[in-house]
């Protein structure tokens, strides 16, 4: 299990890399007028209970894991065009050490939302924590690029600079992603979102987040 200071990191990362997905759910579970759809949600809501019982320690079987993602199976299988159920199911089965079908769950993400850029980063991490760092470089540069074009038609602007200049930890170095998020914060001095990533970029260890990624 990752140390306090380290799962305080990864939880600071996590709310921005699914900050604009959370926003998705809960226009779809707001839209949402179906029955399958709000049954979907219940199933999504009982497997993340069930794996942030597990993270916490509050249940110690592996197994009841398993019954998350068949529930996560069933949700997809009511609405399979909620990417957040893809993103809990990919998580679900990192914890579990199954890589490569996280993989493959987040590239079915990306047939619904092909511009879901914290996703495309997330497949990014796990070829880098796997040593295929070629590999995980094209998929950063894959959302960037999505970024850049989020940034160029004013969706999500900070949102999209702020995880911009955090992937500057794993395109280029440290100094340059704190450069990154200096220049935001002079940017947008008053900015909450800005102000709350600030602990991210000051005590963020890229080699201590790739080891604990999936713990």
């Amino acid at each position: 299990m990752a140390s306090n200071s380290t799962m305080k990191t990864i939880t600071t990362f996590l709310f921005l890399l699914f900050f604009i997905s959370a926003c998705d759910t809960e226009r779809v579970a707001q839209d949402s007028t179906k029955n399958n759809d709000s049954l979907a949600v219940e199933l999504d809501n009982s497997a993340i209970d069930r794996h942030n019982n597990y993270l916490l320690g509050k249940s110690k079987s592996a197994d009841s894991l398993k019954v998350s993602l068949a529930e996560l199976d069933k949700a997809i299988e009511l609405d399979s065009t909620n990417t957040r159920f893809y993103s809990n199911k990919a998580n679900i089965l990192l914890t579990l050490n199954r890589d490569e079908e996280a993989i493959d769950v987040l590239k079915q993400a990306l047939s619904v939302n092909p511009n879901f850029a914290e996703m495309i980063t997330t497949i990014g991490f796990i070829y880098e924590r796997k040593g295929e760092k070629e590999v995980a470089q094209k998929w950063y540069q894959k959302a960037l690029d999505v970024y850049d074009k989020r940034i160029e038609e004013e969706q999500f602007v900070i949102n999209s600079k702020v995880n911009k200049a955090f992937l500057l930890f794993f395109t280029e170095n440290k100094e340059s992603a704190k450069q990154a998020f200096n220049e935001l914060k002079q940017q947008y001095p008053k900015n909450e979102e800005v102000k709350y990533s600030e602990q991210l970029f000051t005590d963020f260890n890229k080699q201590e987040f790739l080891n604990e990624f999936h713990q």
